[in-house]
């Protein structure tokens, strides 16, 4: 995180030296490392990806409840004998 300020002429200025505790800056700029690092900071590609494997889990669960069901399925005549 970077502590910053707003300068006369409107600007964004990084504080220097930057203090040790950012809870004391105005204003603080989370810098592209530290959200990079988090689980949930996905590119579009990986988010397809982790969409495309979750609709393929579904579609072969999807697969084994038909198969299951076509397997246990009776005829009304097997039923009456």
């Amino acid at each position: 995180m970077i502590c910053v300020e707003i300068g006369v002429d409107g600007a964004v200025y990084a504080v220097t030296p930057q203090p040790a505790d950012v809870s004391v800056c105005g204003m603080v700029i989370v810098s592209a490392d530290s959200v990079m690092n988090t689980p949930w900071a996905l590119t579009p590609e990986q988010g397809s990806q982790i969409g495309a494997s979750i609709l393929l889990v579904w579609a072969v669960a999807f697969s084994f409840r038909m198969i299951v069901r076509a397997l246990s399925t009776v005829d009304s005549e097997e039923k009456t004998t």
